[in-house]
């Protein structure tokens, strides 16, 4: 899915390597330790969180702090133990908060009667604007509230049209963006520069 863009050599291996474990049970290699790329261990420790404290049609989303205390039993196994050290700090500083039940920084999940807070709602949404449930397909019109935008339900569903999944993206171009301002130049040539050695090659 990522082979043809551009910057895929930025994130190949967080994508490939995710739930590789640094007790060497993880997959789909069975790395250990150190032989799991930095951005594949960080990457599994915030998608763990993620999965945590989301919620799902079938369960509610963990507490913070439940999932931190997984996260802390299962250091030096599952999940890199320096990282996670890191990761723990910022939860403590109460620097998570913003990312959990959020589809954008300061835009929380909408809650959907059947399902809980599934509802994603993005930047340039204004009102009127029409979204969906993704797990039961139910409809509902943004309107206004109190200064925001609150998801009322229409008593109708989506059709499969309607549930694809949508880019967004704004949220993809200020990601991009930010991480253009981290990374050097040199960064970015290095990754270019591996992506068409490694097209050449035939890999």
């Amino acid at each position: 899915m990522i082979s043809g863009h551009p910057l895929s050599g930025l994130i190949q291996d967080a994508v490939y390597s995710h739930h590789e474990r640094p007790d060497g049970h993880g997959y789909p290699l069975g790395l250990k330790g150190d032989e799991i790329p930095l951005m594949a261990r960080i990457v599994g420790i915030c998608d763990a969180f993620d999965a945590m404290t989301s919620h799902r049609p079938y369960r509610p989303g963990m507490p913070k702090d439940d999932a931190l205390a997984i996260l802390q039993s299962a250091r030096g196994s599952q999940f890199d133990d320096l990282l996670v050290g890191h990761f723990l700090v910022l939860g403590q500083k109460g620097e998570l908060e913003h990312v959990m039940g959020h589809s954008d920084d300061g835009i929380p999940l909408q809650t959907c009667p059947m399902c809980g807070p599934t509802l994603v709602v993005q930047r340039e949404y204004r009102v009127n604007k029409v979204i969906f449930c993704r797990s039961c397909s139910g409809q509902f019109t943004l309107l206004p509230s109190g200064g925001g935008l609150k998801a009322e339900p229409t008593g109708l569903t989506g059709t499969a049209t309607d549930l694809l999944p949508t880019l967004d993206d704004e949220l993809i171009r200020r990601t991009v963006a930010q991480a253009a301002e981290v990374l050097s130049a040199h960064d970015l040539l290095n990754e270019f520069s591996l992506d068409e050695s490694e097209s050449e090659s035939g890999q």
